[in-house]
């Protein structure tokens, strides 16, 4: 969509694990709870908007980390829509990727401590109204985004039994949202009629249409809406009556009557997951038209099973059959992926890898043409240093959440060949925690309307330049490297950060520390280097503010970075 054609900014109306579970989300509230919190009021920053007006923005609503230093702003601010021009759009860095409106916590039913988490998006085939819907630790918030650039939110669907969750997520089927929560014993399954939105001009606190209580809390849902099955994962059994979380497996649910689902079946990969238990983590099932024909018509579910992808025939869920293990080098969690759209290659995201190996983000690409021996086609490499998180893909593109690194938009057209095209940082100023930034990515409305949520931010309504080929300012992923950057030490760091820099052939090199807005702030080496050299490049923290930078190293046309924190 181009701005020149957008409608006006409007007003926005606004409401005055068990201890069973070893998975991911119990490795992640660890690390959570260990993090520095350097965030003050002085760190807020000032943005500019399209009409040159400078606009405070409030960052003080963190999910994992309350601003300390000052008193939070009475009322937070959104903004309207901004041009991403010369590498901006409001003060957030982009490339071909367009600001139409952002929502702060505060404006999406949270206040102090609340962070977002999953989004999803729905529209009403009735009145072709569009419809965000997105996840806050205590609960669920909806928001009319039909003006992509005049969002309204329109109520609130509290968090069963009152307790608060970091994992919430949510798939819609039949013009009903299911929720999941993860961490929250006896939060089960929510399940909520989008119909009730219609005509709702008075932010709302709604109440559950449904409520399924076959587990306690899960990880995340799945949903094959051609078969109406949902496939809740990460499960555990928490306090309900008659628990059947499968072990942290598939729990197969039938959704024949869309408010009622009723237990189908359970699916555990033997040998996968950290425990060994079956344990998934996320998931993607389809009725499969892909190249293996011998699962044409089939319901297939592809899994990622913490040490592996899992692969399974679910069309009989009474009887569910292991098909195919996808393993790969480097493993450390095999967190979420997405089949491309002809059905031939998954695309996986581990997310610890980059934490425990270092590096650029990694995103594996399995060629699935063999269900029963998927193999490792190839391996993307971001140019960026962080963590991934989820992705999706749709009309040739790969869209990718990966925290404090934002959005970022892959062309896929040549599936082994990925190439990104435009990106967003929806984290332009924050403090040390990895685990701030984009959490996930809803590109599934019929423009190129893109919805972002940002765990300690808010809303992020965008858009792709249509015609995006090749955008970003960074070398393409096939420039073979030159160089390698190591793991910087320590890191988060106070005094100083070391980063090792080894060089395979003879060259000029610069090495450079940039701030979240890729601003230069220091050269730390400029001149030339032998091959067999490693140099150990250091960063002092004297004057520099807390906060996240970039050590970006440059040898020729290619570029790495790896992400630096400097604490208190």
């Amino acid at each position: 969509m181009r701005f020149s054609n957008m409608i006006p900014w409007r007003s926005i109306r606004l409401i005055g694990r068990t201890p069973e579970y070893t998975g991911g989300a119990l490795v992640l509230a660890t690390l959570l709870l260990a993090l520095p919190n350097p965030l003050r009021a002085q760190d807020v920053p000032t943005t500019r908007a399209a009409d040159g007006k400078a606009t405070a923005v409030d960052w003080t609503s963190r999910p994992f980390a309350v601003a300390t230093g000052g008193e939070a702003p009475s009322a937070a601010s959104a903004m309207g829509p901004s041009e991403c021009v010369e590498g901006l759009a409001s003060g957030y860095a982009c490339s071909r990727m367009h600001l139409q409106s952002f929502l702060p916590i505060q404006l999406l039913g949270g206040g102090p401590g609340v962070g977002l988490n999953d989004v999803w998006g729905w529209q009403d085939a009735k009145t072709g109204r569009r419809y965000a819907i997105v996840g806050r630790t205590n609960g669920t918030a909806f928001v009319d985004v039909t003006y992509p650039d005049a969002p309204v939110y329109v109520g609130n669907l509290p968090s069963h039994g009152g307790r608060n969750s970091s994992w919430r997520d949510i798939k819609v089927y039949q013009d009903h949202a299911y929720i999941v929560a993860d961490a929250q014993p006896g939060h089960g399954l929510q399940v909520f009629d989008l119909r009730t939105l219609r005509g709702v001009t008075t932010p709302t606190n709604f109440q559950e249409t449904g409520h399924y209580f076959g587990f306690g809390s899960a990880h995340n849902i799945a949903i094959d809406e051609e078969t109406g099955f949902a496939f809740v994962v990460g499960a555990s059994a928490g306090q309900s009556p008659s628990p059947r979380a499968c072990a942290g497996g598939l729990v197969m649910l039938d959704l024949a009557v869309p408010a009622d689902p009723r237990f189908a079946g359970c699916f555990n990969h033997p040998g996968t997951g950290r425990a060994l238990t079956g344990y998934t983590h996320d998931a993607q099932c389809v009725v499969y038209r892909g190249p293996d024909t011998r699962f044409t018509g089939r319901r297939i579910c592809f899994g990622s099973n913490e040490t592996a992808l899992s692969i399974a025939d679910v069309t009989n869920a009474s009887a569910p059959v292991p098909v195919g293990l996808g393993q790969y080098p480097g493993t450390s969690y095999a967190h979420q992926g997405w089949l491309s759209e002809d059905q031939r290659y998954f695309f996986l995201g581990d997310e610890l890898d980059e934490l425990n190996g270092g590096g650029p983000i990694r995103t594996l690409i399995f060629d699935v043409s063999k269900l029963d021996d998927p193999e490792v086609a190839g391996q993307y490499f971001s140019t960026r240093s962080g963590i991934d998180h989820n992705m999706y893909t749709t009309r040739g593109r790969l869209y990718q959440a990966n925290y404090k690194e934002g959005i970022r938009v892959l062309d896929v057209s040549d599936p082994e060949r990925p190439e990104e095209i435009a990106w967003f940082d929806t984290t332009p100023t924050n403090g040390p925690s990895v685990w701030d930034g984009t959490w996930s990515v809803y590109p599934y409305f019929d423009d190129d309307t893109v919805l972002a949520s940002s765990i300690g931010q808010g809303l992020f309504v965008l858009s792709v330049d249509a015609g995006a080929v090749a955008a970003s300012t960074d070398p393409a992923p096939d420039v073979p490297a030159s160089f390698r950057v190591g793991a910087a030490w320590p890191n988060p760091f106070t005094e100083a950060a070391r980063i090792p820099v080894t060089f395979d052939e003879t060259g000029t090199a610069r090495a450079e520390l940039v701030d979240a807005l890729g601003r230069v702030l220091a050269v730390v080496f400029d001149g030339p280097v032998q091959a067999g050299t490693t140099l150990d490049l250091a960063v002092g923290g004297s004057g520099l503010p807390p906060g996240s930078y970039r050590f970006r190293v440059s040898v020729g046309g290619s570029v790495r970075t790896v992400t630096l924190v400097r604490s208190r």
